[in-house]
């Protein structure tokens, strides 16, 4: 039986406000990473001004047999954490084609729950698809979460330890979440991102993932 925590329990009593995820992506090389992450020092809130480091795993499920399913929903685990709740992440597709958007935009919604959500998902039919570890660097600038991370191949057994880079580019995202469509806040987020170059250009596709 899934135990669900506050997050999930809220998610589960009935519809709740849609939210929205406003998002740019880039890229950079291992040696323009001090560079970036010096200048995210000095851009973001105090409280994150050196960097959170954080290790996930990330394991993506989609419903039923079919490869190319559009219903997928990830799971992430702090591997530096392992005492932490797992998230389950739903996130609608990129809405890319309003040219006048700054951002990429979608729908998003985030619950914590406890340990057994793999196997409370295999019980519904989900089936995982592939499984990455996340290693990197979270900066925060008000609403603005700016990650910096690797994706790395696990080993068996999910070691993060051993796990091999895909490339040797680190990935960059911003993200901001709300609760209603507001235009401004994927101004501020391309603001924000104006500040990155020439370091990083940020753009509204993810070419990676």
């Amino acid at each position: 039986q899934l135990t669900c925590l506050p997050a999930m329990a809220a998610v589960t009593r009935g519809p709740q406000p849609q939210q929205y995820e406003y998002m740019l992506f880039g890229s950079v090389q291992e040696r323009d990473v001090p560079a970036l992450l010096h200048r995210l020092r000095g851009l973001c809130d105090y409280a994150t001004s050196g960097g959170l480091p954080f290790t996930d795993r990330e394991i993506t499920y989609r419903v039923g047999a079919a490869p190319h399913a559009i219903s997928k929903v990830k799971v992430r685990q702090a591997l530096d954490m392992p005492d932490a709740p797992w998230h389950l992440i739903y996130s609608g597709q990129l809405e890319l084609g309003d040219a006048h958007r700054p951002t990429a935009v979608r729908t998003s919604t985030v619950a914590t729950c406890s340990h057994n959500l793999p196997d409370f998902l295999r019980e519904l039919g989900f089936i995982a698809v592939y499984e990455l570890i996340l290693k990197g660097y979270i900066f925060r600038k008000g609403q603005i979460k700016v990650s910096v991370f690797k994706l790395l191949q696990p080993t068996e057994g999910g070691d993060a330890e051993s796990a091999q880079p895909f490339s040797p580019h680190h990935l960059v995202e911003l993200s901001a979440i709300t609760p209603s469509s507001v235009d401004s806040t994927g101004s501020e987020v391309k603001a924000f991102a104006e500040q990155l170059k020439p370091i990083v250009s940020m753009e509204k596709t993810d070419g990676t993932r």
